[in-house]
């Protein structure tokens, strides 16, 4: 069933291919002198100071960093995502930063690559060399194990290996990478530190900080009047909206487009579920019959047979089978039963005692490429070590002076208390299934090892489950049929007004607004929705769409607004003026009522609201306390105002206030400005860093069409 999933999810794949395919085939011999539309035709994915990118190029110089970092396993696809925007930053930094770095003399010195390697940071270029991109974690073999980091050492061990071995330039690109990211380091630092605050800058920084106000205040908040005793008139919007159309609020630096989407699930019938049980009675007939559980197991089921055959505790057993499992004897099939999604029977094999923990220590010597005749020399060694190391129980001294692992090397080979899937497979088998003092010689991807076994819990009983899965989900049969309906839907409600009241019949239209292109998903709808959000942005205002297929639904979308970039018009600007506009018009109608005051208290009388009281407000803090939240404008007029004196009302965000100012303490003098302008000159020299980059490829010009394609 799960094949002839996969295949109906490619068929309208399948049948747009064969028809291109014989299109070219007629018209071979029209495209086959040399002048070919579709050879001549330029896919542009960027613009960078004025060259236009091919798809080509860029494209070849992603696949050969995915060949260079991931081989044949290939990457995931945020690491493919992930190498695409390292190598789409490398084509700037070559077309635009290397320019202001060679007119600089900014270069990289071998010194500092060193120091780059004995220091990794988070995030730094060796980081995401050296994790795992299909968990995110750090590779076993080089986290440092007391701070779950990457360790240095480990890492200079393995650049050190890597250089001495016929692989060599495997280090070049990744060398290029780490001294990319420190010229860029050294550039926004150089930006940064021709910045510089004066005297009278850190005067007023410090006196913004020191300043304090005694506050009294009274407040009509906006909430107290209901917003249906409000009416806003058309006329009142289209004021509002020339008056404060030029603000951030109301730009669009980007198009968005807005849908509407009617989801038609993939979800099995009644008779699938039935047919699945059916089929997985079969496999459990013919699971008791055969006695080569991995090969029936590998040949039979959907999921990968290295997930099926493994080892549980008893509080880890699946909860349908677990009372029949402890109770059952080793040839037993159980089930079939639900497990996550999938239809399972699984077969016991074994039933034994074993550790949860262990702690345990080794000695590395690492092999390059699996070389067969170094992993016979490092067994040789290994075994010559653990003969001393049983006669002399010196196993630490050994570690520290031959262990190639730099980290655990110096704390004598020790890698401290783990439980199973911490360790690499065969690492971990021989830990779990060996006894307190035994020393196994096993060989993983890292190279070989000599492991000591130093502790472990206590045995519990442990039951191997070998099983055999089947997804659920719908036949070919039941998905053609939703298909069919979803068809039939796109092509009798091809207008907004159809798409509206069709969707609303089967209750379940829902709405996207202020969808960018450059998004890679969209949330409402889920994962692999990108060709969705391209169909968006090369169509026009109320298209309906054919049926999208995704992993467990089938889609129909329909554009219901499109908002170009720069100033929204009126009619768009609308939802978001509405509670402005209400909260404006309150404001004027609690000024009215307040009119002319003599003092606070008149102001309170006439708010009906009691006086309350602010006490140390900073001039450099817009929160004011006691939960009223950020009022600037509030905290603005306090320190424009002299003792004793009362303020006119002020429109804040919490609603209408009016302060009196009880006590005003002046700023503090400093005999010593020194930290202060450090403060200010690191403050402007982060915004200047932040904005550099962006500054330079706005001034040469970088546009970014990627979304476009991918």
């Amino acid at each position: 069933m799960a094949v002839i999933g996969s295949i109906r999810k490619q068929s309208g794949l399948l049948i747009v291919l064969i028809g291109l395919a014989m299109v070219l085939f007629l018209l071979g011999d029209l495209f086959s002198g040399g002048g070919s539309f579709f050879n001549q035709r330029e896919a542009v994915i960027g613009i960078i100071a004025g060259e236009k990118i091919d798809q080509i190029e860029y494209e070849t110089l992603v696949q050969d960093a995915i060949d260079k970092q991931f081989g044949a396993e290939g990457p995931t696809e945020s690491a493919k995502q992930s190498i695409r925007e390292r190598i789409w930053q490398k084509m700037i930094d070559e077309r635009v930063l290397q320019k202001e770095y060679d007119n600089l003399g900014i270069t990289v010195s071998p010194d500092e690559l060193l120091d780059q390697v004995k220091t990794t940071q988070p995030g730094s270029i060796l980081y995401q060399y050296f994790t795992n991109p299909q968990t995110g974690q750090i590779i076993e073999q080089f986290r440092n194990p007391q701070t779950g980091g990457l360790d240095a050492n480990k890492v200079l061990g393995a650049i050190q290996n890597l250089l001495n071995s016929e692989n060599a330039s495997d280090w070049l690109p990744i060398e290029e990478a780490i001294k990319e990211d420190v010229a860029m380091t050294k550039y926004r630092s150089l930006i940064g530190k021709g910045l510089y605050a004066s005297t009278q800058e850190a005067k007023a920084s410090f006196a913004e900080k020191s300043a304090m106000a005694t506050v009294s205040y009274v407040l009509k908040e906006f909430n107290s009047i209901p917003a249906d005793k409000v009416e806003v008139t058309e006329q009142d919007l289209k004021a509002y909206y020339e008056e404060h159309k030029n603000e951030d609020l109301y730009q669009i630096d980007s198009e968005t487009r807005s849908l509407k989407f009617v989801s038609f699930p993939l979800i099995p019938s009644p008779e699938d579920l039935n047919e699945l049980k059916i089929e997985m009675e079969k496999i459990k007939t013919g699971f008791v019959a055969d006695s080569n559980d991995t090969a029936f197991v590998s040949e039979n089921s959907d999921s990968k047979p290295e997930n099926l055959i493994t080892f549980y505790k008893e509080n880890t057993l699946p909860i349908e089978i677990k009372e029949a499992v402890m109770n059952g004897s080793i040839g037993d099939v159980f089930g079939p039963y639900n497990l996550g999604g999938s239809f399972a029977v699984s077969k016991l094999t074994e039933i034994k005692l074993s550790p949860d923990s262990v702690e345990a220590s080794h000695i590395l010597i690492s092999v390059q490429n699996g070389d067969t005749n170094m992993i016979s020399d490092a067994k040789s060694k290994l075994d010559s070590l653990k003969s001393v190391a049983k006669s002399k129980n010196n196993f630490a001294e050994l570690a520290k002076e031959f262990s190639e692992d730099l980290g655990s090397g110096e704390n004598g080979g020790e890698l401290g208390w783990f439980t199973r899937g911490r360790m690499v497979p065969p690492f971990e088998k021989a830990c779990f299934e060996g006894e307190i003092g035994d020393m196994p010689i096993v060989v993983s991807q890292f190279g070989v090892h000599l492991i000591n076994i130093t502790n472990q819990t206590a045995d519990k009983k442990s039951y191997l489950l070998a099983t055999v899965d089947r997804i659920i989900e719908p036949s070919k049969a039941t998905s053609d049929a939703i298909y069919r309906d979803a068809s039939k839907f796109a092509v009798e409600n091809n207008t907004l007004d159809k798409f509206d009241h069709a969707g609303a019949e089967r209750g379940i239209i829902e709405p996207i607004d202020d969808l960018r292109l450059e998004e890679d998903n969209i949330p409402q709808i889920g994962p692999n929705s990108k060709e969705i959000i391209r169909w968006a942005f090369d169509n026009e205002l109320g298209t309906v769409s054919n049926p999208f297929e995704l992993d467990d639904k089938i889609v129909v979308c329909a554009i219901t607004n499109i908002r170009p970039e720069g100033t929204l018009d009126f009619d768009q600007a609308k939802i978001i003026m509405q509670p402005e506009v209400i909260k404006k018009k309150k404001a004027d109608m609690m000024i009215d009522q307040l009119g002319s005051y003599s003092s606070l208290d008149d102001a309170a009388s006439k708010f009906s609201t009691p006086v309350a009281q602010l006490d140390d407000i900073r001039f450099s803090d817009n929160n004011l306390k006691g939960g009223i939240g950020r009022e600037p404008k509030v905290v603005g007029t306090a320190f424009g105002l002299s003792e004793n004196s009362t303020s006119k009302p002020i429109i804040g965000n919490r609603g209408v206030f009016v302060i009196r100012i009880d006590h005003i303490a002046p700023a503090q003098e400093s005999s010593d400005l020194t930290n202060e302008k450090k403060m200010v000159s690191n403050n402007a020299a982060a915004r200047a860093e932040r904005s550099a980059y962006d500054a330079v490829k706005k001034t040469v010009g970088v546009e970014d069409l990627r979304n476009r394609f991918y």
